[in-house]
């Protein structure tokens, strides 16, 4: 029972130590932000929380490219993602357009028409990757439009395998193993306060934290790390 614990406690030190060293990265990868408007583009309210907070603080405005109104739902969670707007300190739109609505199959050349607007020359624009975070065919879809505005400055968020999707703190351990890479081609961002994406959800997205969010929460590698690769433009960097 002793060694057990012994055990135990040499681990979640081990975490804690992997997690100072990638917060002290974080705080390296940051200037390729600075001094630019960083454009986070979503599907769905709540997905800044459920999949990016580690990485919010760069973040100038969030663009959600749906109401969320699968459920019925779509004019609550719109005010939700006003209010989460307002916790983050951030310039939020919400998009409701016919043509991506939650659920619903969306076309690629539609997302980069609604989210076009919204993505100036020399912003930086920030959102999933092919993989969608999740694989829900929204976050991929979202993925495949805002690659067709060819972005200079343009970072995708790292779809974890799912063998370690739910590792929770882990994950910090994991990121460490698999950081690669580096430069400006990719920033890893670590969480120094996860539990306040909890905090965040019950607030600012009380419609959705029900509790099979409330163990997404608790275990997901995005609650505690995001890494974000650049993905490269034939434009010239602005």
């Amino acid at each position: 029972k002793f060694r057990r614990s012994k055990m135990m406690k040499t681990s979640v030190a081990a975490v804690v130590v992997v997690a100072a060293a990638l917060l002290r990265r974080t705080r390296r990868g940051r200037p390729v932000f600075v001094g630019r408007k960083v454009v986070l583009v979503t599907s769905h309210p709540d997905d800044e929380s459920m999949f990016f907070s580690p990485s919010l603080g760069v973040m100038s405005s969030i663009v959600c490219l749906s109401t969320g109104g699968f459920a019925g739902l779509g004019a609550v969670r719109r005010e939700e993602m006003a209010e989460a707007g307002r916790f983050y300190g951030k310039e939020v739109v919400v998009v409701d357009d016919p043509r991506l609505q939650d659920g619903a199959v969306w076309d690629e050349a539609v997302v980069a028409e609604v989210a076009r607007p919204f993505v100036r020359a020399g912003d930086a624009v920030v959102t999933f990757d092919e993989g969608g975070a999740s694989d829900h065919p929204n976050h991929r879809a979202t993925a495949r439009g805002v690659r067709l505005l060819n972005a200079s400055r343009h970072f995708e968020l790292r779809t974890e395998p799912l063998l370690w999707r739910f590792s929770g703190p882990l994950s910090l351990a994991v990121a460490a193993l698999r950081r690669g890479g580096g430069g400006h081609d990719r920033r890893v961002f670590s969480n120094a306060a996860p539990w306040d994406v909890w905090a965040a959800l019950r607030q600012c997205h009380p419609s959705q934290f029900v509790w099979y969010r409330k163990l997404h929460v608790c275990f997901s590698a995005y609650t505690y790390v995001n890494v974000l690769s650049r993905r490269r433009s034939s434009k010239k960097e602005e």
